[in-house]
C-alpha cells in the first residue's frame, strides 16, 4: 500500500498538471479593441485559447475576454495601394517570393506591410520569414 504522504504527494502532481498552462496559448496577437461593427456584451466567453473555437484567441476586452481572431502577421499582408490617387514607390514583403518588392503606395490607407526603405522591409520580415533562418533554427517552413 501507498503512504498517506506518497498519496497526497501524486495528487498534488496531478493538480499542478492541470493548472500548468501547457500548450493552451494560441498564435497570434490580441486586438485592442472589437472590430467595427462588432458589439462584445459584458460577459465571459472564455478564460484561455482553448475556450475558444478555430484560431480565435481569448482576448481582454471591455469589462470581460471575448473570443477574437488574432491580429495577422504584418509581413504575410499584400501590398496594399490604399484609394488616393499618390504613386509613392514603397516596399512589401512578399511571402510567396520571400523577397521584399516594390510597389505604387497611393499615399493613404493601405497597410502595415509598407515600407519606405527596403532596408527596413528586411528589418521588419525578412528575417523572420526566410527559408534559411528556418532551416538554421530547425523551424517549419513557412507557408507561401
Amino acid at each position: 500500500t501507498m503512504s498517506p504522504g506518497v498519496c497526497l504527494l501524486l495528487g498534488l502532481l496531478i493538480l499542478g498538471a492541470d493548472l500548468t498552462p501547457g500548450l493552451a496559448e494560441k498564435p497570434g496577437t490580441c486586438p485592442t479593441a472589437a472590430p467595427e461593427g462588432l458589439f462584445y456584451p459584458c460577459s465571459f466567453q472564455c478564460l484561455e485559447d482553448k475556450d475558444c473555437l478555430g484560431s480565435k484567441k481569448c482576448c481582454p476586452l471591455g469589462c470581460g475576454p471575448a473570443c477574437l481572431e488574432p491580429l495577422q502577421d504584418t509581413c504575410h499582408l499584400p501590398a496594399a495601394p490604399g484609394p488616393c490617387g499618390g504613386r509613392e514607390l514603397r516596399f512589401f514583403y512578399n511571402v510567396t517570393s520571400g523577397r521584399c518588392e516594390t510597389f505604387p503606395y497611393g499615399g493613404c490607407e493601405g497597410n502595415p506591410n509598407n515600407f519606405g526603405t527596403r532596408a527596413a522591409c528586411r528589418r521588419a520580415c525578412a528575417w523572420k520569414h526566410s527559408r534559411f533562418v528556418s532551416k538554421l533554427f530547425l523551424l517549419p517552413p513557412q507557408p507561401p
